[in-house]
Formats: C-alpha cells, sequence, structure tokens
C-alpha cells in the first residue's frame, strides 16, 4: 500500500514562509511510514528564491520534481504556486536518480545510464517508474522515452515533461533533491506490490474537427506544412484566429492519425516558431492525418465519464 500526502502554496518569495505553510500540511512526524519520496511541481521562480533547494533539505528523503504551467492541490489551483505529493510506504520501496544534460549524441547512453543509477539502488525489479523529462527542441519526448524503456522492458512508465507559466520561455527544469536543470531528466523507480492501469480517452468526436489535413513537411516533432499549408496558415484556413495560435498553442489540441489502424491520440501543441511551424509533443512524420480538436466543458465531463 502507498499512502499520498500533499500540500499547496503560493509563498514564492521566502524560503522559510514557504515551509512554514507547506511542512504543517504533511505533518510528517505522525504520517511517514517506512520508504518515502517527495515529488514537486512549481511554478519556475521558487527555483530562483531558493524555496525549493531549503525544501529539499527539510525533507528527510529524496524528491522530484518538475516546473510546470500550474499545480493544484488541497483544494487549490493557480500558475504561481509550489505543489509537494508525498508518496510513503512500509512495503514498496522507491529510489531516484538524476542524469547529465541530455544532447542529440548522447542521450541513448545517458538516459539507459540514469535507469541503471536508480535501479541499482533499488531492492528488487522495478514494478512502475515515473519519468520527469525536459522539453527540447533538439531530441523529442518520443526518443526521450523509447531510449528509456528500451532499458527497462515491461515496467510501466508514468510521467511528463517540463513546461514554463509562458509557453514561449525556455524558463524550465527538472528537479531533483534541489537541483535544477534544464536538460535533465529525474527518474523515480518503484519496487513491490504495484499495479498500474492506464487508461486513454479520446477527445468526443462531437470535439473533434471532420476535416484531415495531411502533414506534408516535418521534422521529428516540428510540423512544417499541413495539406501544403504552412501550420499556422492552415489552422487559419480552419478558422481558428491568428492570436489564439500564437499566444495560446496549449489550448489547441491536435488529433493525429498515423495510419496504422489504432486510434487517434492527441498531442500538445509546445510552441509556435516564427516560420509559422509547431512544435508537437510527440515526432509526426510526413502523411500523418491531423484535425484540430477543443477542449471544453462538456467534453472533459464526456471524458471522465467514459474513463
Amino acid at each position: 500500500m502507498i499512502k499520498m500526502l500533499t500540500a499547496y502554496t503560493t509563498e514564492v518569495d521566502f524560503a522559510e514562509d514557504a515551509l512554514a505553510d507547506l511542512l504543517p500540511q504533511l505533518d510528517l512526524e505522525k504520517n511517514l511510514l517506512k520508504n518515502s519520496v517527495g515529488i514537486i511541481s512549481c511554478y519556475n521562480e521558487f527555483i530562483d528564491t531558493g524555496v525549493v533547494g531549503e525544501l529539499c533539505k527539510a525533507l528527510p528523503f529524496d524528491t522530484v520534481g518538475f516546473t510546470t504551467l500550474a499545480t493544484a492541490a488541497c483544494g487549490e489551483a493557480g500558475r504561481e504556486s509550489l505543489t509537494l505529493c508525498v508518496l510513503t510506504s512500509d512495503d514498496v520501496q522507491f529510489s531516484t536518480a538524476y542524469s547529465a544534460d541530455i544532447k542529440p549524441d548522447t542521450y541513448q547512453k545517458t538516459i539507459p545510464d540514469t535507469y541503471a543509477a536508480a535501479r541499482k539502488e533499488l531492492g528488487g525489479d522495478p514494478s512502475l517508474a515515473f519519468a520527469f523529462l525536459p522539453m527540447l527542441g533538439d531530441i523529442t519526448s518520443s526518443k526521450m522515452l523509447g531510449s528509456l524503456t528500451n532499458k527497462a522492458p515491461g515496467v510501466p512508465v508514468f510521467g511528463t515533461v517540463s513546461c514554463s507559466h509562458n509557453i514561449k520561455s525556455e524558463h524550465r527544469a527538472i528537479i531533483h533533491n534541489g537541483d535544477a536543470g534544464d536538460r535533465t531528466m529525474a527518474l523515480l523507480l518503484f519496487h513491490g506490490e504495484v499495479n498500474a492501469k492506464f487508461f486513454v480517452i479520446s477527445l468526443s468526436e462531437g470535439n473533434i474537427q471532420k476535416k484531415r489535413g495531411t502533414v506534408t513537411k516535418s521534422e521529428m516533432d516540428l510540423v512544417m506544412e499541413v495539406d501544403g499549408l504552412t501550420f499556422v496558415d492552415y489552422l487559419e484556413s480552419l478558422g481558428v484566429p491568428h492570436n489564439i495560435i500564437i499566444d495560446s498553442p496549449t489550448t489547441l489540441p491536435m488529433m493525429l492519425d498515423f495510419g496504422d489502424g489504432a486510434q487517434s491520440t492527441a498531442s500538445g501543441l509546445y510552441h509556435i516558431a516564427p516560420e509559422g511551424y509547431a512544435l508537437f509533443g510527440t515526432e509526426v512524420p510526413v502523411g500523418v492525418k491531423i484535425a484540430l480538436g477543443k477542449l471544453d466543458r462538456n467534453g472533459i465531463l464526456d471524458t471522465a465519464k467514459r474513463s
């Protein structure tokens, strides 16, 4: 059994005040079991002001984490916030590892080495892995994940990529025990009775445009053209306002049909380049069919019911 504790704060300026806010919410002396690990998600300034570093020093266990657009816990939610999740258990063991910088010419060694370091500290075979990956323009998330799963066949992997409160900003980081880097990854492994189940639910059909385009020019996760138009021009041809595309691309889920007979999958947009190209959350080869999706209240409620 794994018990989860959560704490939330918006105190970004002073580490002492942030700890005074967070630690009482956890009541660690009362609630910690034999093995524990912390997961931090936060606004990037919590790193700059030293809050993350001091918090990690104050915790009697390893921490991993990432910067993100916004966090929510304990009935609160916001952008300039930090959430700490503590996993604690008597019968499940945890181990963590932090990578060197991940680069295009060395990631196929760096990522397996990081897994090996975490695996070495574990009491047995991993039953689950959490991977926190950097958002990089020169290596796709799918390639980084593939390098990990090739080293850990059969191990279910959950996780996310770092991002910023501003999609155009490169001010984002992966966290491990107070350290933070924009090209590093953090890994958390579980050993014990953990039976992970994953549920994938697509957008409602009513929230997906019927018109499909075909990717006609791309490079890894950078989609340059759809139906011979730049990605921005293609979306504008569908009636999407230019300012939404440029300023809020993350609000535009794109459905991808890879032509392999599988259900279409959704990908987020991370960035719109000046040339009108789009950085996707996954590799998008030429020939992939693409459709614009929509996120709204009714659609979210529908997918929640179907899960």
